[in-house]
């Protein structure tokens, strides 16, 4: 999915409100300097340059996004145009969250043979390296990715570099990292490491509305 604003960006007050809670999560700026940067095209725009030479488009979104109860019933249909051998990518908490809107009884109704992979960790090239390398030999057909921003991030980045189409569950609503098509990875220790975009968006996020109750407060807050 890509947005692209064609007009000047003092007339786009209702487009930049909506951009910026996205771009500054997804990028780990302030609000103040999103503003500043902004601001800054608008002034080459009054000056008749255009807005193409500073700024090309901002990417994120999904294929497909559901946000209802239930809404891992929509596992048969969406993975049916996939594959129907999946590589499941999860956190311990997640897992168990899922299992209580029986997840594996899903995949296995639906006919999808998969094997899970519980992580805990930074996401970090290493990891990345490993979960490609196994989706190629095994030869899966699919990834899902199930937890928090970490899990996302990490399951974005295999799924990129596999080759894989990528079907998301979040978990928690601390972070956008189920909606934009980015990775931000760390070295072992937690360090910030890299971001890395990419030209492919999600392809599908299911958000359910019964596991998304069972996160603690603090992420709702966040």
């Amino acid at each position: 999915m890509v947005f692209l604003w064609t007009g000047s960006p003092s007339d786009g007050g209702a487009f930049l409100a909506f951009l910026t809670s996205i771009a500054c999560r997804a990028s780990s700026i302030s609000i103040m300097d999103f503003f500043d940067f902004f601001w800054s095209l608008d002034k080459h725009w009054k000056r008749g340059k255009s807005m193409a030479e500073k700024i090309s488009s901002y990417r994120f979104g999904v294929g497909k996004y559901f946000h209802e109860k239930e809404v891992l019933s929509h596992l048969r249909e969406e993975l049916r145009g996939f594959s129907d051998k999946a590589l499941v990518i999860s956190g311990k908490k997640a897992m168990e969250a899922l299992e209580e809107q029986d997840f594996r009884k899903r995949l296995k109704d639906a006919g999808v043979s998969f094997r899970e992979e519980l992580y805990v960790g930074y996401p970090n090239t290493e990891k990345v390296e490993y979960f490609s390398k196994l989706a190629r030999e095994e030869g899966y057909g699919v990834l899902i990715g199930a937890g928090g921003g970490k899990i996302m991030d990490l399951s974005k980045a295999v799924a990129n570099q596999a080759g894989l189409p990528l079907l998301l569950i979040p978990t928690t609503a601390a972070t956008c990292a189920a909606f934009t098509p980015l990775s931000v990875l760390y070295t072992k220790e937690g360090k910030y490491d890299k971001a890395i975009h990419f030209d492919r968006e999600v392809d599908v996020v299911l958000v359910d509305e019964a596991i998304m109750a069972t996160q603690a407060p603090r992420f709702l807050a966040a």
